[in-house]
């Protein structure tokens, strides 16, 4: 039985060490690629040939190629301005993923389709949000504000709710499907920007009252050295 128990021990460390090396070729590959669609993100051009439209022009402006161009087109007919974020969701995806390991017992698999799900709630009604408030806000896109998925989440929500309700239902979702994805509380954070706001409130008191202090020291200097100026002068008798 010991011999046996030994004999597992070497197996189960090599499948260990080889989970977390994929594990980590993951978040590097992962992070390559948001890294690349950010790229070719922040130099999309309308003018290049992509997946939206054609173009004759032989030099294609993107930073990331012609590949970029597609990605970029793809993802911004798809997503609209919410696409800028999709590269930093995904870095947060795969380094959720790297910290969860299946061979542990305290792996939930779970928790992870539940976070993945709620990864997917927050796209939608992020681009629907967008479509909602920013509807004209779409100049540089190959599509709307919010894409394809915001024209047609929003516009079935507002037939069914109206836009005020349409907006309540969306933040709802919004808010609860970011909580379960980045495990951040809402009321924690509100706690916390309280606390910094009451400590930068207090700071800027005391720099006040600190240069008030200031303010009134250097009168009082300047008034006496007045009174001496005038005790000083000699006082003329007028026969």
């Amino acid at each position: 039985m010991k011999q046996a128990s030994r004999k597992n021990k070497p197996k189960n460390t090599i499948g260990h060490q080889f989970s977390r090396i994929l594990r980590e070729g993951c978040m590097i590959v992962t992070t390559a690629v948001a890294l690349f669609l950010l790229v070719a993100l922040f130099t999309f051009h309308q003018n290049d040939p992509s997946w939206s439209q054609t173009s004759s022009n032989a030099v294609i402006a993107n930073a990331g190629g012609w590949v970029g161009a597609w990605f970029s087109d793809f993802i911004l007919y798809i997503f609209g301005y919410f696409a800028y974020l999709f590269p930093f969701m995904l870095v947060y995806s795969a380094w959720f993923l790297l910290r969860s390991n299946p061979e542990e017992a305290g792996f939930n698999a779970k928790l992870f389709w539940l976070r993945f799900s709620a990864f997917i709630l927050v796209l939608v009604s992020g681009c629907a949000l967008i479509s909602l408030y920013l509807p004209n806000l779409h100049a540089d896109l190959p599509y709307e504000s919010g894409g394809i998925i915001g024209i047609v989440v929003a516009s079935h929500l507002e037939n069914i709710f109206n836009p005020t309700g349409a907006s309540i239902i969306l933040l709802a979702i919004f808010s609860t499907s970011v909580t379960v994805f980045t495990g951040v509380s809402w009321l924690f954070l509100i706690d916390k920007l309280g606390l910094v706001f009451l400590i930068a409130v207090k700071s800027s008191w005391q720099a006040i009252a600190a240069s008030g202090r200031k303010i009134a020291k250097l009168y009082q200097v300047r008034k006496a050295k007045k009174l001496e100026k005038l005790a000083a002068k000699p006082t003329q008798i007028q026969p």
